[in-house]
């Protein structure tokens, strides 16, 4: 995670990992914003900033190799932030089946 995060914004503060089920990750990353990211979210680009960052980081998180160290593949990526606390949350839907790695 702090590899994706040095290519497309800053080293969060602090990353928490969640299972909520078998198949299911959550991550929370706080303290992720940058002084550019803050700016434009004071004025009113909260939804702009979303829509760039989305696929910014869908692509890093593809090529940074988690399926290897999760020992599963990833079959969806869910990105959100809550920009008003600095905080992005990513849910990873997994492959049931450990065996089946790409």
């Amino acid at each position: 995670m702090e590899k994706v995060h040095e290519e497309a914004e800053r080293k969060p503060g602090r990353v928490e990992s969640y299972w909520l089920s078998n198949r299911t990750l959550l991550v929370k990353r706080v303290g992720i914003l940058v002084g550019i990211e803050k700016a434009l979210i004071e004025e009113g680009y909260t939804e702009t900033l979303k829509l760039v960052k989305r696929p910014l980081e869908r692509t890093l998180l593809e090529n940074v190799g988690l399926e290897k160290v999760l020992k599963r593949n990833i079959l969806e990526t869910f990105l959100d932030w809550n920009f008003g606390e600095d905080m992005g949350y990513i849910i990873f839907v997994l492959d049931s089946d450990s065996g089946s790695r790409k």
